[in-house]
């Protein structure tokens, strides 16, 4: 029996950048059914070939327990705790700034690269 190992992504760039909007997508279709959706949008330090500010997206279930994925990274950027009050707006947050990470993922079959904002 092969043995599987698995090994936590490096995270390969970080940036910094400024939150630019926050937005409400509502009940969206997902793979594994319906889930409400939120993404946030930052503007980074970076520029594209043409010279204008590359953007960043991350997008989330909009679920505010403890371990939502949400929840960890606006408490990791922010130190709020979106599950302790979930009258907070992120929107409220437009304009602050925060460093980004971003890795490298190959699918499992090798034939595909996509990058995932931390």
């Amino acid at each position: 029996m092969a043995k599987i190992t698995t090994k936590k992504p490096d995270v390969t760039k970080t940036f910094d950048a400024v939150l630019v909007d926050a937005i409400d997508l509502g009940e969206l279709v997902t793979p594994w059914g319906e889930a409400p959706r939120y993404s946030l949008v930052y503007e980074t330090d970076q520029r594209d070939a043409m010279g204008k500010p590359i953007t960043l997206t991350r997008t989330f279930n909009n679920y505010r327990y403890p371990k939502s994925a949400l929840t960890l990274s606006v408490k990791s950027w922010l130190g709020i705790d979106l599950s302790a009050d979930e009258s907070i707006d992120l929107q409220d947050h437009i304009g602050t700034p925060a460093t980004l990470g971003c890795e490298e993922r190959v699918s499992r079959s090798g034939d595909r690269k996509s990058t995932r904002l931390n």
